[in-house]
């Protein structure tokens, strides 16, 4: 799945697989194209954040966060909490990495951190909710896992 944005440096085009990401740029004053290939491995987590406009409506933007902001992937903006939940958790489980919260500081914590330590792990003998992508329910079309059925 690739889709292409511009930023203050030019085109950029993501693609996104079950191994990672391909990244490529041209360079708006050279024209010189750049292709990096990230592992899953390389960011830091699945990041969200959310806003609140004026009039109290949120909107929450999801990102694969990486320590060069020029390497973030974007994934979602979408003032649906529970799309942008349901695509929080399906990244972070299929590229196996940790949820993240932007803080209005700019600062990412895992929920561990952000919730405080007294979260209690689930108990052995209760059964785990978690599906796999491919036993989930569908998302909507807004949600960009939904064209990402490979990942699995």
């Amino acid at each position: 799945m690739s889709y292409t944005t511009r930023d203050d440096y030019g085109d950029v085009t993501f693609t996104l697989n079950q191994r990672g990401v391909v990244v490529r740029r041209r360079q708006d004053l050279s024209s010189v194209p750049a292709i990096i290939a990230l592992p899953a491995k390389a960011f830091r987590g699945v990041a969200a954040c959310a806003m609140e406009d004026p009039d109290g409506k949120f909107t929450a933007e999801l990102k694969l966060l990486h320590n060069d902001p020029m390497l973030t992937v974007p994934l979602l903006v979408s003032d649906d909490l529970e799309l942008v939940a349901t695509d929080w958790r399906a990244w972070a489980e299929a590229y196996r990495l940790p949820m993240l919260l932007l803080g209005a500081d700019g600062i990412a914590r895992t929920l561990e951190e952000t919730l405080g330590a007294n979260m209690n792990p689930p108990s052995p003998q209760r059964p785990q909710h978690g599906r796999r992508l491919d036993q989930a329910p569908r998302l909507s079309k807004a949600g960009l896992m939904n064209k990402l059925t490979s990942l699995v």
